[in-house]
């Protein structure tokens, strides 16, 4: 059964099941191949297809008759094939994160044909080629993960073009030159707690690491943090780095050499985080004691290394999927609506102020 990098990370039991789905759709009041002929067919093991028949079965498209065979049922609805576009290059990987928002996305479903897809950048599709693409797998609605980053007006020319023709929503940072649908976290309720602590402790020395990108989300992150620290009359530093520039550890010297130093650091991301950390241990500063760092992140299972050192803030990014489902879904009903663009909660990892 062939993989790629971001299937690779959904479970393969899924992976048949979707695959068994779309075939149901398309063989409506047949039958499906005897349960080791599919095993052979697909290279997997016959348990592994039998639990995703089980799922199927569930769901009423299939009946699985012993010794008779596995029907496909007569009356289906036509299902929607909603796609996850992610953006990649080099630079950026976001396939541990495209997997959390898919399986958000299949988790609201309900039966819809949920299908994942990179685009490697550069160079960018046309939209007239990836639309002669859906039309092909007839994809119903498009959610597109990365834009903004690599090729700000390639992508969002692509995208315009997509959302023409098909409902589309962005997840992330909205697209400001776009209006459309989009589903990002927002951070700052858990941020401007974190700032309160610091300066109930009595720290008052704090330096903000990020990055030049001019994303909505990342400009609303650092303008909570300067409004807090305005509003008690703080004076603070900062590091601005070019998303070009990958010298985290370099940042991390500079912010720590400032004399005084800063108390409180607030980190983008857990780059930018390890980078502050091993400074500070290179220093023989102790993180948590003599600074304190917290960043953001997306994946649990990245940010728990710093966790002894850091305070986290994570942002969901299953529950971006199924948001994002749950949007297209309604405009495949309602193309009229307006475009809605959603801030959902992220949460604590853990609290080391």
């Amino acid at each position: 059964m062939p993989t790629s990098e971001m299937t690779t990370r959904i479970p393969l039991y899924e992976q048949v099941r979707e695959q068994l789905r779309e075939r149901c759709v398309e063989e409506a009041g047949g039958m499906l191949p005897s349960l080791r002929q599919l095993s052979q067919d697909m290279e997997v093991n016959h348990l592994t297809v039998s639990r995703a028949l089980r799922d199927l079965e569930e769901e009423g498209l299939v009946e699985v008759i012993p010794r008779k065979g596995i029907f496909i049922n007569s009356v289906q609805q036509k299902l929607e094939k909603v796609e996850l576009i992610t953006f990649f290059s080099e630079k950026q990987s976001l396939f541990d994160i495209a997997a959390c928002v898919m399986q958000g996305m299949k988790e609201k479903s309900d039966g819809a044909v949920v299908h994942g897809r990179s685009i490697s950048i550069p160079p960018i599709p046309s939209a007239g080629q990836l639309l002669e693409q859906f039309r092909e797998q007839e994809v119903s609605a498009a959610i597109f993960l990365g834009a903004g980053y690599l090729d700000p007006l390639q992508e969002a020319l692509l995208i315009h073009g997509v959302s023409r023709q098909i409902p589309v929503v962005i997840v992330g940072s909205p697209l400001e030159s776009l209006s459309l649908d989009c589903v990002y976290g927002d951070p700052r309720p858990q941020l401007r707690e974190y700032l309160q602590a610091s300066y109930a402790k009595g720290l008052r020395r704090f330096a903000y690491l990020g990055s030049t990108i001019k994303r909505i989300h990342i400009q609303e992150r650092f303008e909570a943090f300067k409004e807090f620290l305005l509003d008690h009359g703080i004076r603070w530093e900062r590091q601005f780095m070019p998303p070009e520039n990958l010298d985290s550890t370099k940042q991390a010297h500079d912010l720590l050499s400032l004399d005084p130093m800063p108390e409180v650091v607030i980190a983008a991301n857990l780059r930018y985080a390890y980078a502050v950390v091993m400074e500070a241990q290179r220093r023989n500063l102790t993180p948590g004691e003599d600074i304190h760092i917290l960043c953001f992140a997306s994946i649990e299972e990245d940010a728990r290394p710093i966790l002894p050192y850091a305070t986290v803030i994570l942002l969901d990014e299953i529950l971006m999927g199924r948001r994002a489902f749950e949007i297209a879904h309604q405009r495949l009903r309602d193309a009229e609506t307006e475009p809605q663009c959603e801030r959902l909660p992220a949460k604590f990892l853990n609290h080391l102020m």
